[in-house]
């Protein structure tokens, strides 16, 4: 998958099935192939705080 291409539904699944539940980037670098989007991903508030990250209003 590239950000410049199109999107196959299901393919982070697929990407990511072989994948041990807890692993770094170097132990599992096809993580980097899937792509990360905020709306798929469930962050608790105080941690985005802590690293100074927002978003705008009406985001």
């Amino acid at each position: 998958m590239r950000w410049d291409g199109p999107v196959e539904a299901g393919a982070a699944r697929n990407l990511l099935s072989g994948a041990p539940k807890v692993f770094t980037v170097e132990e599992w670098p096809q993580a980097l192939n899937v792509l990360h989007v905020a709306w798929n991903r469930v962050i608790r508030r105080e941690l985005l705080d802590v690293l100074g990250i927002g978003f705008a209003a009406g985001w």
